[in-house]
This record gives C-alpha cells, sequence and structure tokens, in this order.
C-alpha cells in the first residue's frame, strides 16, 4: 500500500512539474479588419491547484479570453473534470465490488486589471464570478458464499450526492507574453 501511496506522489510531482510551465497559454489573434494591436481573442487550457469542495479535486479549466485593450480583459473558464475509480475485492468466500465516480462542471467569468512591469511581464489584479456542480455516484456490491460456492448473502449498495458552490473570486497573478503567446499564473 505505501508503495501505491508513493507511487501516485511521484506521478503527482511529474505531472506538476510538466504542467506548471503550461498554465494557461494563450494564443492570440488580431482581430479581422483591425490593424489595433489592442482587440485580441485568446483561447487557453489550465489547471486548477486548488483543493475544490474539499475532496481533492483539481478540475481542467478551458479559458477563452477577450482583451479590451492594454490594460483590461475579461474571460469566460469553464472547468471539469471526470474521474472513475473502482475496486475489486476477492478471497475464496467473499468478492467486495465497488465504484467512485466524481463529475466537476462548472461556469465563471471574470475582469483582469494588468499592470507592465517589465518587458513581456505583467502584473494582473481582478475579480471572477465561478459556480461548480459535483455529482458524487458509490455503488458496491457483496458476494458471500460458503465453500460450495453457494450464495449466503447478496448485497448491493448506491449512493449519490451532489455539492453546488458559488464564489465571488479576488485574483492576482503574473502574464509573460511573446508574440502572439501568452503563459500566466493565476492565484484566485
Amino acid at each position: 500500500n505505501s508503495l501505491i501511496l508513493i507511487l501516485n506522489h511521484m506521478k503527482k510531482l511529474f505531472l506538476l512539474w510538466l504542467v506548471i510551465p503550461m498554465i494557461p497559454i494563450f494564443a492570440y489573434s488580431q482581430s479581422s479588419g483591425k490593424a489595433e494591436k489592442t482587440n485580441r481573442f485568446g483561447i487557453g487550457v489550465g489547471y486548477s491547484f486548488n483543493n475544490l469542495f474539499g475532496d481533492s479535486i483539481h478540475p481542467v479549466e478551458l479559458t477563452f479570453k477577450y482583451k479590451i485593450n492594454e490594460k483590461h480583459s475579461v474571460y469566460l473558464n469553464v472547468p471539469f473534470r471526470l474521474s472513475k475509480k473502482s475496486s475489486n475485492n476477492s478471497d475464496e468466500n467473499n468478492t467486495i465490488d465497488w465504484s467512485e465516480r466524481n463529475d466537476l462542471y462548472g461556469i465563471g467569468g471574470g475582469y483582469d486589471y494588468s499592470v507592465p512591469v517589465c518587458t513581456h511581464l505583467e502584473g494582473f489584479v481582478g475579480i471572477g464570478f465561478e459556480y461548480l456542480h459535483l455529482n458524487n455516484h458509490r455503488k458496491g456490491n457483496v458476494l458471500v458464499t460458503n465453500s460450495e460456492n453457494e450464495i449466503i448473502r447478496k448485497s448491493h449498495s448506491k449512493f449519490s450526492h451532489n455539492k453546488k458552490a458559488y464564489s465571488l473570486l479576488p485574483q492576482l497573478g503574473i502574464k509573460y507574453t511573446i508574440g502572439h503567446f501568452e503563459t500566466e499564473i493565476r492565484y484566485k
């Protein structure tokens, strides 16, 4: 058991090391018909390190961003996470199967105000609103047999729980921009 926990921890650390430089990467393109540099749309993917609902749930976020001008921008994000865990424990007379599924989805939006720090680097502050919905489903089966493989007891359990959250989030972060590509780290 401890070896599995260590391997899971190492896997998470490797994924963090791999993902951190890409949180989120926005590719901006000029709006059509205008030579202005300020009207830009972007799309990006991010990962939330915040522990949502106290259940170690960290969603992926798809973000759409509109830069009003060099200092002001608005965004819309869609956090989601689908996970499934299952287990099967058996010995000669008992079989226990269970599965758990956590589905998280939501929508959010917000505003950012940027301040240049140095070339290609900006700090920003902002405010955002987010709605999240978590569906937690658990199922289990227990089968107990005797030595002749006759069923002594059979049971099935099912559990479902939904959680909803609304959040008003002050935000702080930095972003690094090169050409049409932008990487940002946001604390909310």
